[in-house]
């Protein structure tokens, strides 16, 4: 009876958020969405942010019958994202919770989906790479969405590279010279079952017809419709050129959609910071006591990191006590009782916190009280933050930086670029007309980059290799950066990079894997691809058992140190340790990783 009554109670909410989902920018173009995916191999879709094309497109396409031969995989490069878009996208469908109905979701440490029901998976870029390992073909997907693709993230530059590489071996798989099926479908036509023939069909693309015989009947070749990996990129802020020679151009259409539904004021700063984070509390307290600013807009503040944000949440809570002090001792007149300070409920927001804590603080609405979100960059894509109508935008973001010659890893501190200063400023537009509070003057934005550079060529590049190495890739010559091949039939293909990484991040690269052991000894192809190679000698470019043991799931010397403890049967220890660095919240895996 419960069950029922839950299942009516979310379909009658599905029903009042299908007036919302008209009202989104995307609506119009769902028809040519669709029409579009179909007609070509490849899709580039560009709007601006809050057009709904994260939450909508995958529906779109579920309604259009693409989960028919597959599911659908959306790829996000934030485990926040991942969440809340998948748990919005299971309200409006209404058929049932995340991961017991057609929406489910898998973020690391976290797989809240389940194998027969869910056909449209939102994923980290991170764990939809594990996968990978584990099948370089990923054939249970029959289109993979690539979300927020301008962020130029690591997992999002290798995936990009994994899943382009999966469907031309799915087609090449496909459209051999003696026009028959794969020859790895061949021999499960005896001995495997009919719902194995299914999955094994995602491989090749076939239909094979359902029934209930015990006896396997494939159609025609000729008559089966072909469904292949299909590659769709998301992006508010981006030039589609590179995408479009990376996927090829006679194999993928662009798409521009209208975006942003609500104007945007931009405030820039008369004179440049000379402490942001201090400015940025003092401007949220200014702007709460403001008498035509109600308390259900929402403020979003964007700082680089957990040190800055719990410096900023102390002292905006510091300030409004003194602002409710100064205001209790100052003598009561009629304007003043019309002007009581409203509430301020101030919340953190950055990856480390626990999730609990993350959704508490996206979900937070209490009427007389207003939000006041301090984050990093999580907050900058794929999230609505209902009620936000101001930003604040210190115009600063942490970067990771690698020096090949030393391996230090760090975080440093630098201008964020032009296309992620709109994407904040979005976020105050998302509901309704907002503002956007710039820390910065019009002449320091003026020499930010447009676009973010690429993390693959400013990050360790060990952990990138040993897990290609994973997925069945081998490097013939270590400098030639693009000489690296997927080891599948029928012919291996080059691997591809969207911007092809340093060669001294390859070579800081293998020699670091040769130390841990995770490669094979043994010669390369010839004596032409070692020549000046100096200190990778030795290395045939193929994982070793050692590599196999410490791909997962750390980064690479940390997972040498649990590795090495098991090995030396040292349980007890290891078990000490993880104790010493977990806390209530985390896992020594998250800690350390």
């Amino acid at each position: 009876m419960n069950d029922s009554f839950d299942l009516k109670h979310a379909q009658e909410k599905a029903t009042t958020l299908q007036q919302d989902r008209k009202n989104l920018p995307i609506w119009p173009y769902r028809k040519q969405l669709v029409d579009a995916v179909k007609g070509c191999d490849n899709c580039v879709i560009i709007s601006s942010t809050g057009t709904g094309k994260s939450t909508q497109l995958p529906q779109f396409l579920l309604e259009g019958g693409f989960t028919s031969s597959g599911a659908i995989a959306i790829s996000q490069p934030r485990r926040i994202a991942a969440i809340t878009v998948a748990q919005r996208v299971a309200e409006e469908l209404g058929r049932g919770p995340v991961g017991l109905g057609p929406v489910g979701y898998c973020v690391r440490f976290e797989d809240c989906s389940d194998p027969q029901r869910t056909v449209l998976r939102y994923m980290t870029d991170g764990m939809l790479l594990r996968e990978a390992i584990l099948d370089p073909l990923l054939k249970r997907y029959s289109v993979i969405i690539v979300d927020e693709a301008h962020e130029r993230s690591l997992n999002t530059e290798v995936l990009l590279g994994v899943v382009l590489n999966a469907s031309r071996n799915r087609r090449a798989s496909f459209n051999d010279k003696s026009g028959t099926r794969s020859s790895f479908l061949k021999p499960l036509k005896r001995r495997t079952p009919i719902h194995l023939l299914v999955v094994a069909s995602y491989t090749t693309r076939f239909m094979f017809p359902f029934s209930h015989v015990s006896r396997w009947t494939p159609t025609r070749p000729d008559a089966l419709p072909l469904f292949f990996s299909q590659i769709i990129i998301l992006s508010a802020t981006i030039d589609p050129n590179a995408f479009v020679q990376f996927l090829g151009p006679k194999n993928t259409r662009v798409i521009y959609m209208e975006g942003r539904q609500f104007p945007i004021k931009i405030l820039n700063a008369l004179q440049p910071s000379s402490d942001y984070v201090a400015d940025a509390a003092t401007t949220c307290i200014q702007m709460h006591k403001l008498p035509n600013c109600p308390p259900d807009r929402g403020i979003l503040i964007f700082l680089t990191g957990e040190e800055e944000i719990t410096r900023c949440v102390a002292l905006i809570r510091r300030l409004y006590s003194a602002l409710l002090s100064e205001r209790t001792k100052r003598p009561k007149n009629g304007d003043d009782c019309k002007q009581d300070i409203a509430g301020l409920a101030v919340f953190s927001l950055f990856a480390a916190l626990p999730q609990a804590e993350q959704l508490k603080a996206l979900s937070y609405q209490k009427p007389g009280s207003r939000k006041v979100i301090v984050s990093t960059n999580i907050a900058e894509t794929s999230v609505t933050i209902p009620g936000i109508r101001y930003v604040i935008d210190c115009g600063y973001g942490k970067c990771p930086n690698w020096d090949p010659v030393t391996g230090l890893e760090s975080l440093k501190i630098r201008r964020i670029s032009k296309s992620q200063a709109w994407q904040r400023a979005g976020r105050a537009g998302r509901e309704a007309s907002g503002v956007c509070l710039r820390l910065y003057t019009d002449e320091e934005y003026s020499k930010m980059p447009l676009h973010p550079s690429s993390q693959l060529l400013s990050a360790p590049f060990a952990g990138v290799l040993l897990n290609l190495f994973s997925m069945g890739v081998e490097v013939r010559r270590p400098y030639d950066l693009l000489a690296v091949n997927f080891v599948l039939p029928p012919n291996p293909n080059q691997f591809p990079w969207l911007e092809p990484p340093r060669k001294a991040s390859v070579q800081s690269g293998l020699e670091l894997l040769k130390r841990l052991g995770a490669l094979s000894a043994g010669p390369l192809e010839s004596a032409a691809d070692t020549a000046g190679s100096s200190g990778v000698n030795g290395i045939n470019g193929k994982i070793a058992e050692n590599g196999e043991q410490i791909a997962r799931p750390l980064k690479v010397l940390q997972a040498l140190f649990y590795y090495c403890y098991l090995q030396a049967c040292c349980k007890i220890d290891l078990l000490s340790f993880s104790l010493f660095c977990a806390s209530h919240s985390h896992s020594p895996f998250e800690i350390m990783a």
